[in-house]
């Protein structure tokens, strides 16, 4: 595992201080900042781990907490990190200029690795007599923070 963050470090250090995409990057002096999640999530943690091998080679790194995808994508888009990790439902609404996307056009941007994978598990109290996705049907749903992209 620690062969395999390693290499993905050493890729983002690479890509972000000196691909032609970042280079004209207000980050890039700042070294590789890497947009993540909420400072508890797995995303943000995953971010510090990334950075890691990175500061220890002696290439600053930082991995910035975020409100989630949507958040992140801006991010990338203002010129404000190097990196922002995504959901694969974001980054394809992104690269397909689907109309759900509402922000500035991305389509250039490329997924770099994957995380894991994301299933969807929904729980409610047994004494509401949820059994099936029809008996969700007016109810609310908590599906995390604004700009988060759930």
């Amino acid at each position: 595992m620690k062969k395999i963050i390693l290499t993905i470090s050493l890729a983002i250090a690479i890509l972000g201080v000196s691909s032609p995409a970042s280079a004209h990057s207000e980050a890039t002096p700042h070294g590789v900042i890497i947009s993540t999640g909420s400072e508890q999530g797995l995303y943000h943690k995953t971010g510090q781990t990334l950075c890691e091998p990175l500061i220890a080679k002696g290439v600053k790194c930082k991995a910035q907490p975020s409100q989630g995808s949507i958040s992140n994508l801006m991010a990338i888009a203002g010129d404000n990190v190097t990196f922002g990790m995504v959901q694969s439902d974001w980054q394809f609404h992104v690269i397909h200029t689907s109309k759900k996307w509402k922000g500035p056009n991305l389509s250039h941007l490329r997924a770099i690795f994957s995380l894991y994978p994301e299933p969807m598990q929904i729980i409610a109290k047994r004494d509401l007599g949820i059994k099936n996705w029809s008996d969700l049907k007016g109810r609310s749903i908590d599906i995390g923070h604004l700009a988060s992209g759930h």
